[in-house]
């Protein structure tokens, strides 16, 4: 049975989509750079450049080597490929995370606050193909949003006829429809997406982006609040009411005082509450997108706890040449040097003291919300380096006692969750 050629043509039509499709924004450009952000537990992937073909598989590679530990996506892109986009942003849907774009000062003008973040000043801004990753986010935050219609590089699009060009623009117009709709941007915005062209972005005005694409997706917000819900209506309004005027006066009468604190402490339970479900959900997620459930241990390299003698006694400098470590403030004398936490090693501080200016004098790392079989694989390193433990009487803190240092392993109990903790001092420092 022979294939209709209008079938062919559409089955290559489809094809020349999938490679060609790209906004052009920076002209021989590389793709997006990929980087871990790491504040305590909490970690965020930072994607800074244009978005190119590749960018969704490396993408997948990052979430996947945290195990589950990404919350969100930080967005820092002037544009680029449509499909890759719109591959990254399903899968920011499916694993439950969110997004976060620049914000907007009062000028209109983008604004990074944080430092470092981007690492070039040019790509303070979430521009077209960004948008599409945005809007995939369950929870969006950010106001600096720049649209425009995808279109075809105009190399490519050049060597079609005029009907291939008719045939191929309308199929990129209902891709992009679609995607839109599937993520829930109201027909207005799609209407404003669609109508304006490639090389007239538009940023999208404050109202329609607080409106439409700032918070949680609704359902995700309603059932969360409906789990976790400890203030009634009134109460809820209430307290808003006392907040405020908190914030304005500096502070509450005796009676007023008396409504806030029990009134406080519900809201608190409801913030604790949402966010187990949000960490719950988003591991749930993990597990249904790759067909396996996350783990701490898995591409952990725990040689990286027992090499922490290696940085004593030696310079700031000296560490800074081979490591990536930010020097941090001098408090009560001591001045210390940080490495974030990446996805196969704990984070790093090193200190140096009063007497020895910027010379390590000592080194921590340590690990939140650590599973039991995360403790045992550190302690077992641990032990395979240095020895047993010098003590046995006490199962949540173990000390090793050697002859160029003191390392002192503890566990603490904060909250729900368990926090690990190494700590090795130079002897005689």
């Amino acid at each position: 049975m022979s294939v209709p050629k209008q079938l062919i043509f559409l089955a290559c039509l489809r094809v020349f989509i999938a490679f060609s499709l790209a906004i052009v924004f920076c002209p021989g450009s590389h793709a997006a750079e990929m980087r871990l952000l790491a504040r305590g537990n909490y970690r965020s992937l930072i994607i800074e450049g244009p978005i190119e073909s590749g960018d969704y598989e490396h993408f997948l590679k990052v979430v996947k080597d945290n195990q589950g530990k990404l919350a969100d996506v930080y967005l820092l892109s002037p544009g680029g490929d449509f499909v890759e986009a719109m591959k990254i942003g399903r899968a920011l849907r499916a694993l439950e995370m969110g997004s976060v774009v620049p914000g907007r000062n009062s000028a209109g003008q983008p604004v990074c606050d944080d430092d470092d973040i981007p690492r070039n000043p040019a790509n303070c801004t979430a521009a077209s193909a960004a948008f599409f990753i945005h809007v995939g986010a369950i929870e969006r935050t950010g106001l600096y949003l720049v649209v425009h219609r995808p279109y075809f590089a105009p190399e490519q699009f050049a060597k079609l006829t005029e009907s291939q060009a008719q045939a191929a623009f309308d199929a990129l117009q209902r891709d992009a429809r679609a995607y839109m709709t599937e993520m829930g941007v109201p027909p207005q915005v799609q209407e404003e997406v669609m109508g304006t062209p490639p090389d007239k972005g538009v940023v999208l005005d404050d109202k329609t982006v607080r409106n439409y694409f700032v918070g949680e997706i609704p359902y995700q917000q309603e059932w969360r609040h409906a789990k976790c819900a400890q203030l009634s209506p009134v109460e809820a309004q209430r307290l808003d009411v006392l907040v405020a005027k908190m914030l304005a006066a500096g502070t509450l009468n005796s009676e007023e005082w008396a409504e806030y604190n029990p009134m406080d402490k519900k809201r608190k339970l409801e913030w604790a509450c949402q966010g187990t479900l949000r960490v719950q959900s988003r591991m749930a997620a993990y597990e249904r997108f790759f067909g396996v459930a996350p783990s701490d241990v898995a591409n952990q390299n725990f040689s990286k706890w027992s090499d922490l003698p290696k940085y004593l006694g030696r310079t700031f400098e000296d560490v800074s040449s081979e490591e990536r470590f930010t020097v941090g403030d001098t408090h009560s004398g001591f001045t210390s040097m940080d490495r974030e936490a990446t996805a196969t090693s704990p984070e790093v501080v090193l200190l140096d003291s009063p007497s020895r200016k910027r010379y390590v004098i000592e080194a921590d790392a340590s690990q939140t919300a650590a599973s039991d079989a995360f403790i045992e694989r550190v302690r077992k390193s641990l032990t395979a380096d240095w020895g047993e433990p010098s003590n046995f009487s006490d199962n949540n803190k173990w000390v090793w006692r050697t002859k160029n240092f003191i390392g002192t392993l503890t566990l603490e109990k904060r909250g729900s969750d368990h926090f690990l903790h190494l700590q090795v001092e130079a002897v005689n420092e």
